[in-house]
This record gives C-alpha cells, structure tokens and sequence, in this order.
C-alpha cells in the first residue's frame, strides 16, 4: 500500500531529536522513527535517549547565539488546517522519558494524522 505524508510533517521532530536531545549526549545515541497504521490514522513516532527537554532547555539558554525556531508551531498549525477536512482529529503528544532513577532518558513525539492515500 501506498500512503503519502504531508510534506514536512515530522522532520521538525527529528531535528530536535537530533539537534536538543542527541548532540549533547556523548555516547550511545539512538533514534528511532516508525510509521504505523491504526484503524483511519498514520501514527508516526519519533524517540531519541538523548538529555530530554529540560535540560536541553538549559543549555540554550547558555548559548550566545540563541535560535528561535518555529517549526514546531509551524507543523502544529499544519496538523490543525488538516483536521479541517477530516471527521478524524489529528493529534500530536510529546512525552518526557525517564529512567528508573528518575533521570531524563529522552523524548518521544507521536503524530497521529488521518490515514489517506492521497493528498
């Protein structure tokens, strides 16, 4: 089966998988992204055991140069102007990962968008 991905609808994800959560890591990185479909929906996850966003978050706020990026609300906009033509709500759930001692262990973004196979 053939089922198309609005353009750019998770590469914000992934590059802060990379760029805030596994750059900063020093060994060990993975990332993991995985497509699934689930009655009418697409879920894509993304999920890296990189510092997670909190002290992710610190460390820019050290920086000199400091970047605002705004794809994330860019792609959030996005999945909403597709919910307009779907009687399915696309969904989108950012989730802290933490190991058993309570230590930040990564993050995990899942999108949940209308399964179609055209756009």
């Amino acid at each position: 089966d053939k089922v198309l991905i609005p353009s750019m609808m998770v590469q914000p994800y992934v590059e802060n998988a990379i760029i805030h959560g596994l750059f900063n890591k020093e060994k060990d990185r993975k990332l993991k992204i995985s497509f699934k479909a689930k009655d009418e929906l697409l879920i894509c996850t993304i999920e890296d055991n990189g510092i997670g966003r909190e002290h992710a978050a610190e460390l820019n706020k050290k920086k000199v140069n400091k970047h605002k990026s705004h794809g994330m609300k860019v792609t959030r906009d996005r999945i909403q102007v597709l919910s307009k033509n779907s009687t399915i709500n696309p969904e989108l759930e950012i989730v802290d990962l933490f190991d058993d001692n309570g230590n930040a262990s990564g993050t995990k973004v899942m999108v949940s968008l209308p399964l179609r196979l055209e756009f």
